[in-house]
């Protein structure tokens, strides 16, 4: 990364309210409330505009369907309840995303127990037995989103016709569905749903469901890195640590392999306390002399960083906590005013603060938007002809 030292982090946001609130810093509930709205800001600043930074990449490539071999189907009383045993091939890694037609019916399949043992869901199975030989056709229409997906775009394919895949809600997906319930090596529609037993977890739905392995690429609006506490505090920084070129080695450290993406700082010379933000701590004003990003997590006491350090360290305390995920030229003076609201109504402050803070974050609100438009002016040169066909153009 070109330049870590302006890299903001949960600390450094815990400590911007308690220093513009004019609190003392060392109460346990005083950092709590900051803790909850730096957090609460975070959950929601994405949500207020459609921001660019946010605007991430995805794609998936769907399993092609498949028939090959015969299936014998046991309701219970087997090694698993509602088993589904497959003979002559094996069934996907991914098929508990997937569902089987036998005797043109569809059933969902529940979970993979083996590479020719799969189990159908207690509330879509055939309800009986159904004898070995029986043939079959397995395919998978869901695939999950990323875990930071918000809001998804079109994908960036077309139907057998040449038109953009159209979204459908879930209650017209079932009935399309019903109609289009035999893979097919095209397909014309798709929703995005939550799914079963994946708390959380979004998913694209295809239809119909795909014969063949194709790509789809999208836009979506993702969430930002998610942001950790360590123990009672927003940074690690037990121990102590040494540097030899990317390895950073810890001696009575414990880390995680959730520590990668965090920043890690490290003291200037001669320091004895721990390195902190440009701004310092409350009771530690001990500014960082250098950042990097931890890449990997070998080991409790190993991990690697992005970069080579320009000082050397060996024996010195460090800390390591969550960067903010926000575009920080456009976003940063936004969010740490929202936060301040936030906070400032946490603390049931007089309503005239309360009042003053809301303006505040508006106006800074207001800079961000003007700011976050990248696009130029006019358009300058014409588009090529494939734009005009996806944009459903005249050719």
């Amino acid at each position: 990364m070109s330049d870590s030292r302006s890299l903001w982090t949960f600390q450094d946001a815990i400590e911007h309210l308690i220093d513009t609130s004019r609190g003392t810093g060392g109460g346990t509930d005083e950092r709590r409330i900051a803790r909850r709205a730096v957090l609460a800001a975070y959950r929601e600043f994405p949500l207020r505009d459609d921001w660019g930074y946010f605007k991430r990449r995805g794609q998936f490539i769907t399993e092609a369907s498949q028939s090959t071999g015969t299936i014998a189907y046991d309701h219970s009383g087997g090694d698993h309840e509602r088993m589904l045993t497959l003979s002559g091939a094996t069934w996907p890694d991914n098929a508990r995303y997937g569902a089987v037609i036998i005797d043109n019916e569809h059933y969902l399949i529940e979970d993979r127990k083996s590479s020719t043992v799969a189990t159908l869901r207690y509330d879509s199975n055939p309800g009986s037995d159904v004898a070995s030989g029986t043939s079959y056709v397995y395919y998978r229409n869901v695939y999950p989103v990323p875990t930071d997906f918000r809001i998804g775009s079109q994908p960036l394919e077309f139907d057998q016709s040449g038109r953009p895949l159209s979204y459908v809600s879930p209650e017209d997906f079932l009935q399309l569905l019903s109609v289009n319930d035999s893979p097919q090596s095209w397909i014309n529609a798709y929703t995005i749903r939550g799914v079963t037993d994946d708390y959380n977890t979004m998913a694209f739905e295809l239809t119909p469901p795909p014969s063949d392995a194709m790509t789809f690429t999208y836009l979506y609006q993702a969430d930002p890195r998610p942001l950790q506490m360590f123990g009672s505090s927003a940074e690690y920084s037990t121990g102590t640590i040494s540097v030899s070129g990317t390895t950073v080695t810890g001696t009575g450290t414990t880390w995680e392999e959730r520590m990668e993406g965090c920043v890690i700082r490290f003291p200037a010379a001669g320091s004895s306390t721990v390195p902190t933000g440009i701004y310092g701590v409350y009771d530690n004003d001990n500014p960082a002399a250098e950042y990097r990003i931890v890449t990997s997590v070998a080991s409790t006491t190993s991990l690697t960083i992005d970069q080579a350090l320009s000082g050397t360290y060996s024996g010195v305390k460090y800390t390591i906590g969550d960067p903010l995920d926000l575009d920080y030229h456009v976003m940063l003076d936004a969010f740490l005013a929202f936060s301040e609201w936030k906070y400032s109504r946490l603390l049931k402050e007089e309503r005239q603060v309360i009042n003053d803070k809301e303006a505040s974050w508006a106006r800074e609100f207001g800079k961000a938007r003007a700011m976050d438009s990248r696009t130029p002016g006019e358009q300058k040169f014409a588009l090529p002809r494939y734009h005009q066909f996806y944009a459903g153009d005249p050719m």
